[in-house]
C-alpha cells in the first residue's frame, strides 16, 4: 500500500504533468488541493480508504475524481493513469513518471510517430 508521502508525491507530479500539458487551471488546482489534504492526514490514507472508500477522502477535501483515482490505486495496487494526448510533452513525461514510480499506464495502441531525422536521437532517448 502506498504511504501518504508516496500518494502526495505522485499527485504532485501528476499536477505538474497536467499543467505542462495545458490542462485547465481548475483541474491542476484540484490535484494540488488533493496533495495538501493527503499530506495533512493524521492517519494513513490507505487505512482511511479501506474503511470508507473514496468518500473518506472526499469529506476531507479531496475532489471526487481524484479521490476515486487514489482509492482505485490503494485497493487494486495499480494507479489508473489516464491516457495522454498524442502530441506535446505529456506522452514522454508520462512514461518517465510511470517508469520512475514502477507503474504501468493503461495499454493503448500506439500510432507511429513521424520524427524528423535531426530530432531522432532526442526522441529515441525519451522512448
Amino acid at each position: 500500500m502506498p504511504s501518504n508521502d508516496v500518494i502526495a508525491h505522485t499527485l504532485q507530479w501528476l499536477s505538474v504533468l497536467l499543467e505542462i500539458d495545458g490542462s485547465p487551471r481548475d483541474r491542476v488546482d484540484a490535484y494540488r488541493q488533493a496533495v495538501k489534504v493527503v499530506r495533512e492526514l493524521e492517519q494513513p490514507a490507505a487505512d482511511l480508504i479501506r474503511r470508507s472508500g473514496a468518500p473518506g477522502l472526499e469529506v476531507r477535501g479531496v475532489p471526487a475524481p481524484i479521490a476515486k483515482l487514489v482509492a482505485d490505486w490503494v485497493l487494486t495496487g495499480k494507479l489508473p493513469v489516464s491516457q495522454p494526448r498524442e502530441a506535446g510533452l505529456w506522452p514522454a513525461l508520462s512514461r518517465a513518471l510511470c517508469g520512475a514510480l514502477g507503474i504501468e499506464p493503461q495499454a493503448k495502441k500506439k500510432a507511429p510517430v513521424a520524427v524528423p531525422a535531426f530530432h531522432r536521437p532526442v526522441w529515441e532517448s525519451w522512448q
